[in-house]
């Protein structure tokens, strides 16, 4: 319409008030009256965490993180047939919920940490291959899971310190491995109790 509205409060009490409002009004017309004003950014610098992998190298590690998933869930499925198929997608899970933990880490991904990432899912097939086994030689879920506990992550506890160890580096890849290592078993620790365990015991009952 040609028109600025300015709305006046009925706190305004002085000629200070209004004036400052009528200011800011005249700025606002100034910038509508001018037409179109083209946005132009430039970055002067970034915090963003890329990855040191290039992109093509990065597509033939992912199909070779494929062919692994895909080789354990077989090895599971032919050993252990239906529990076997249950375990490849626990395994499969237990994947996801890793990946979700180093987007929200912040962890930089590197060829290192890809192979670190490819321990800890192996760390999680060889705990479900230990209860599986003992499950088929007539073990209780309950009892296996206990046991394959014992078995494996007190033999892994060096890997552990180590994880811990790694965390505190300084240097952006080995923390990233150790940053891995430490919430991949952590978390596996917490998704074996609150799913494999219940899936498994409930499955049998």
């Amino acid at each position: 319409t040609g028109y600025i509205q300015i709305p006046l409060s009925q706190n305004i009490t002085n000629a200070d008030e209004l004036n400052a409002a009528t200011k800011s009004a005249t700025a606002i017309a100034t910038i509508i009256n001018s037409g179109n004003m083209p946005n132009r950014y430039a970055l002067q610098s970034d915090n963003f965490l890329q990855s040191t992998i290039k992109s093509e190298v990065f597509d033939y590690i992912k199909i070779a993180l494929v062919v692994i998933i895909s080789v354990l869930s077989l090895v599971l499925i032919i050993k252990f047939k239906f529990n076997g198929l249950v375990g490849a997608i626990l395994n499969l899970g237990y994947l996801a919920t890793v990946s979700l933990a180093m987007r929200y880490t912040g962890v930089i991904v590197t060829i290192s940490c890809v192979i670190t990432v490819i321990g800890v899912v192996l760390i999680n097939f060889g705990f479900m291959y230990i209860l599986l086994n003992l499950m088929k030689n007539g073990t209780k879920a309950k009892i296996a899971y206990t046991e394959s506990m014992k078995k494996l992550y007190l033999s892994i506890i060096p890997v552990g310190i180590v994880a811990f160890v790694f965390t505190f580096m300084q240097n952006a890849s080995v923390m990233g491995i150790g940053m891995i290592l430490f919430w991949g078993i952590i978390i596996q620790i917490l998704y074996n109790l609150i799913f494999t365990r219940n899936v498994y015991v409930l499955n049998e009952k």
